[in-house]
């Protein structure tokens, strides 16, 4: 009972892992507001947004007065521009891409789980129906010889 005890909080720990481990991309502490694109657009000609960055299809930046926000791009070709014309500080990153290993880990993880899941139901059938699969319909008697002491209830 307390193996399997020690396998399931092993499981649940190194599984809270895996997630936390790709759960490392979520946003800073700070208050990061969603603004409509339209929005965006009318705070770049109001000079309220100091800077921003661009990273694939979300826009990130800061307002003058300090508060963070987001919104989506668009792949409007006159954002650029409209940036540079108001002054607007622009940073760009590369969208992140996941490593060959870990789109590798991820594509063959269930399969590998499930794989796992047969082995070990398999063995543990095994283990309950005796010496394993082989000893089906065997006779477990024993063979005695003439030498072996025999006794009896008389003795």
């Amino acid at each position: 009972m307390l193996k399997h005890l020690v396998r399931i909080v092993i499981f649940v720990l190194i599984g809270g892992l895996i997630v936390n481990f790709f759960n490392r991309g979520t946003p800073s502490p700070e208050q990061i507001y969603e603004v409509s694109y339209s929005d965006f657009i009318a705070d770049i000609r109001s000079h309220a947004i100091s800077e921003v960055m661009i990273s694939g299809d979300l826009i990130e930046g800061k307002r003058q007065s300090g508060e963070y926000f987001s919104t989506y791009n668009p792949n409007d070709p006159r954002l650029i521009d409209e940036l540079l014309e108001y002054g607007v500080k622009i940073k760009v990153e590369k969208p992140k891409v996941p490593s060959f290993f870990m789109q590798t880990l991820i594509s063959w993880a269930p399969m590998l789980v499930l794989i796992g899941l047969t082995i070990f139901f398999m063995r543990k059938q095994q283990s309950m129906m005796g010496n394993g699969q082989n000893s089906f319909g065997k006779s477990r008697a024993k063979l005695m010889a003439e030498d072996q002491v025999k006794v009896r209830f008389t003795d």
